[in-house]
């Protein structure tokens, strides 16, 4: 802004407008406002994989349900049903549990998101089921810096009766063979012939 007086000792000012180094004029307009432009975040995505284990038996000749539920408003699994947003899946023969992935889209700079996974309730009665579900905390955080920035990246706890699980998270079943039945003493019949 320069100001400046004139001959009858009046103050006249002049306006220049200045952005990038360059001059803007004020007639046309161009630059004169602060541009701001949204970017969403790259999404994250995540899978849960855990681990099943049938002690005392051939686990490839079993099948278990497991379930994995969101908790709030965590976004539900690709495979979820879309009513309930519950998926449910089996375990492999060879004791693996997969869930289908779940992707975070939510711009926020940090959040936590949980869910539930169970195994649902079984019929044999020669199996000792394990009830306990597993927690599962998913924390998003969006990076600031380098190849991170703008990007949405996640850390996954799991927690099983109340302690954090540090290695493989599964479930564990027992297999109890049935105690073999005594017959009943065989009965025994005599025959006997007369004469009439």
């Amino acid at each position: 802004i320069t100001v400046t007086k004139d001959e009858y000792n009046n103050l006249h000012t002049s306006v220049v407008y200045k952005k990038g180094g360059e001059e803007i004029t004020a007639a046309d307009g161009l630059g004169l406002y602060f541009k701001n432009v949204y970017e969403k975040p790259e999404p994250a995505e995540v899978k849960f994989d855990l681990t099943k284990v049938l002690e005392n038996a051939d686990l490839s000749k079993y099948t278990f349900d497991f379930t994995l539920k969101p908790q709030g408003d965590a976004p539900a699994s690709q495979n979820a049903d879309a009513e309930t947003g519950i998926e449910t899946v089996q375990n492999t023969a060879d004791g693996k549990i997969s869930f289908s992935t779940i992707t975070f889209g939510e711009d926020v700079d940090s959040k936590v998101y949980t869910y539930i996974i169970a195994e649902k309730k079984g019929i044999n009665p020669s199996i000792d089921y394990d009830y306990s579900p597993i927690t599962v905390t998913v924390t998003v955080t969006k990076g600031t810096e380098g190849e991170n920035k703008n990007k949405l990246m996640t850390s996954v706890q799991y927690t099983k009766d109340d302690s954090d699980v540090t290695d493989d998270p599964k479930f564990e079943n027992t297999y109890n063979t049935p105690t073999p039945v005594t017959p009943a003493e065989k009965l025994k019949v005599t025959k006997r012939f007369g004469i009439i």
